[in-house]
């Protein structure tokens, strides 16, 4: 029993000795500590602010957000002050570049200011101001000049993007029908150029004869003039239609465009421009089986951003022959994409194409104004 009294005594001894000390350290604890290598603050104003690592000693991108947020991830581009980051917990998102007020990046992007002065590099932007660390040094600037931030360095590979669709419907039976639709677009958006291709053709078999077979290509070399006004130079357009006795028919022209609205969800833009156009037509009743003449172009493109899953684009362009209105050609494609899995998505499009007045071949036969197509496929985004 004593040598147990004794014990206790002893523990109660080395704890009131303690005691002081561990009530010290807790006192002298800081509430928040920071995670280490958090960089000094950059202003009186974030005195005290958690601060992401110096940008050299990391591996991916951090912005801030006027709420004071961090979000770590990688900056995807930035142009027409729209930013777009990728998070590993949020995906992709679309922020106003109003809405960012620092950000950290250790990775290689190329920087486009206004005046056409483009350096690459990795940057931060704190207090208004971006410092491009180049190979020849720092480069400072304000960030109200900023004009577009595209990923990578200035090689090919980090400028090319696009999606492909394909349809494919078969059906056997009372009657052998085959029904083949295929859209795809390219895009190479380098710091002050944007050269664009499309496509969008279909064909269909129905009793071992053809009833549809029509293509159409657009080629668009876009020089930025300025944050939203771009000349268009050359614009090259391409349209085959069997049906409607347009055995190829091709638009090269100019023209001048302007982002109409950029914002996170909605983007809208408006091409007018002229063009000469050459047709040859499959066969004719009477008359010059090829024409040559002058044409006025106008096109819009409008996309817009439903939810984080579901996607609406509509293209439409209309090419008024000044020297023979009847040969004038409109076209529509509207197409309403929704996320399946990853790249992958579902594409339900319609398509619209109309010939003023076309032209009788040499059996007689005037074809209808207008094509209707309605067709649904997998898109695959790269």
């Amino acid at each position: 029993m004593w040598k147990r009294s004794a014990t206790l005594l002893m523990l109660a001894s080395c704890a009131g000795a303690l005691s002081p000390v561990l009530a010290e350290e807790v006192q002298g604890a800081p509430a928040d500590t920071e995670p280490p290598g958090a960089a000094a603050p950059s202003s009186a104003a974030e005195s005290g602010a958690w601060q992401p690592p110096d940008p050299s000693a990391v591996a991916f991108d951090w912005i801030r957000l006027k709420s004071g947020e961090w979000l770590k991830g990688e900056i995807v581009r930035m142009r027409d002050d729209e930013i777009k980051f990728d998070s590993d917990e949020l995906d992709e998102i679309d922020y106003d570049w109003g809405d960012v007020t620092a950000f950290f990046s250790p990775r290689l992007h190329t920087y486009v200011f206004e005046g056409r002065r483009i350096y690459t590099g990795t940057a931060t932007l704190r207090d208004g101001r971006i410092v491009v660390a180049t190979a020849d040094g720092p480069r400072e600037f304000e960030r109200s000049g900023l004009v577009a931030i595209v990923p990578g360095d200035q090689s090919e590979r980090n400028w090319w993007s696009g999606k492909m669709s394909m349809g494919l419907i078969a059906r056997a039976g009372n009657t052998d029908t085959t029904d083949f639709v295929s859209q795809f677009n390219v895009t190479r958006e380098a710091p002050v150029a944007r050269l664009g291709l499309a496509y969008n053709g279909a064909i269909s078999m129905q009793g071992g004869e053809e009833t549809t077979n029509n293509h159409r290509a657009n080629l668009a070399l876009d020089f930025y003039v300025s944050r939203r006004l771009f000349l268009t130079l050359p614009s090259v357009a391409f349209y085959q239609d069997k049906f409607q006795n347009i055995d190829q028919q091709i638009t090269p022209g100019a023209g001048l465009g302007y982002d109409l609205i950029k914002t996170k969800r909605l983007d809208w833009q408006i091409v007018l421009g002229a063009a000469y156009q050459y047709t040859e037509f499959i066969s004719v009743s009477e008359g010059p089986r090829t024409r040559q003449d002058a044409a006025v172009l106008a096109s819009s493109a409008f996309e817009l951003e439903v939810s984080s899953d579901v996607d609406f684009d509509t293209e439409y362009r209309i090419q008024v022959v000044a020297t023979n209105p009847g040969l004038t050609t409109q076209h529509l494609l509207s197409t309403l994409s929704v996320d399946i899995w990853g790249p992958i998505d579902l594409d339900v499009s319609f398509t619209w194409d109309r010939v003023e007045r076309p032209v009788t071949d040499s059996s007689g036969v005037t074809p209808e104004s207008d094509d209707f197509r309605l067709s649904v496929g997998l898109g695959i985004e790269f």
